[in-house]
This record gives C-alpha cells, sequence and structure tokens, in this order.
C-alpha cells in the first residue's frame, strides 16, 4: 500500500531511520549546489513527507509531530548559510580541536587556566558530536560560541604561559 508515492511505514530515501530520514529527505532538496544558502529558517521549498505516521509513532511517540527541519546542525548551516559556511565552520573547528590538543597534551592540570581550558574543549567536543544529530537551537548555541571563545583564549594564554610570554603584552 502507498499513501501519496511512500511506501507504507517508511520514507522516501537513502535511510529510514527518524532523523537519518530526515537529513536525507534534506539532501534530496538541497540538490542543487548553493554557496550562499537559502536564508535561515526558509530551507524547505517543498514541505517534508509527513505522511510516514509508523516511522513518527516509532520515533517520536506520535503521529501528528509535524516534521519540518534538518536534524543536524551541519546539514542545517550548509543548507541555510551555504556551503561556503559551512567550510568556514568546520576549519575554526579543526583549528580549535588542534590548537586544544596542542596545548592540553602536556598539563597536568592542577591550576585553573588548564583545567578550564579541557572543560572548555570536553564542551566543544559533546556540543560538535552532538550536532551530527540535533540541530542549533538559540538556546544553546550561545552558550557553546561563548565556551569556544573563552577555550581559545585560555589555549592562547597557555601557549604564551608555555613559551615564556607574558599574557597581555
Amino acid at each position: 500500500m502507498e499513501l501519496h508515492g511512500l511506501p507504507a511505514g517508511g520514507q522516501q530515501g537513502l535511510f529510514h531511520l527518524g532523523q537519518v530520514g530526515l537529513g536525507d529527505q534534506n539532501v534530496h532538496i538541497g540538490k542543487e549546489p548553493t554557496l550562499s544558502g537559502r536564508q535561515t529558517g526558509g530551507h524547505i521549498r517543498r514541505p517534508l513527507e509527513q505522511y510516514d505516521f509508523l516511522g513518527k509513532l516509532k520515533f517520536y511517540m506520535t503521529g501528528s509531530l509535524f516534521v519540518d527541519k534538518a536534524h543536524s546542525m551541519y546539514l542545517q548551516t550548509a543548507l541555510t548559510t551555504g556551503v561556503l559556511s559551512l567550510a568556514a565552520i568546520l576549519v575554526l573547528f579543526v583549528m580549535y580541536a588542534v590548537l586544544s590538543l596542542k596545548v592540553l597534551w602536556d598539563e597536568d592540570f592542577t591550576e585553573f587556566l588548564p583545567a578550564a581550558g579541557l572543560a572548555c574543549f570536553a564542551a566543544f567536543c559533546g556540543y560538535a558530536i552532538a550536532g551530527l544529530f540535533n540541530d542549533s537551537t538559540i538556546t544553546v548555541a550561545p552558550v557553546f560560541w561563548v565556551l569556544l571563545g573563552m577555550g581559545t583564549g585560555i589555549n592562547v594564554m597557555l601557549g604564551k604561559k608555555r613559551t615564556g610570554e607574558v599574557a597581555g603584552k
């Protein structure tokens, strides 16, 4: 039995598991490459398939939920602000991770700054990994960006301390 072109009990696309299926639909929506994105909150030109009542019951515990956005921070970034924006964020994330690992690798974490730097790095890792399966929200994102900035500042201070420079000069 098919409903509006969809097989019964499954979403159209390559993947059929909850949020992955939604990402699959968003990838199909965003097939044409775009450098500048579509606009924040406006990346869906056609509505996502809403006929998978069995899948919604299984993964969301309700069949009446209206699903209308990507469930990946990275996919959301690529679709709304463009591939260049996604590339810039990924470069920033990789640079912060590499700097953090270099600076924090040989620390003993008995002082405040190394411990705070490690806490910021752990929070960054958690958010970056969770971003694979969750979209960015206005309630959590500001805290993440503040912690990323603090972590970068702490890494710079620890790097200067290690090389013998005085912080702030």
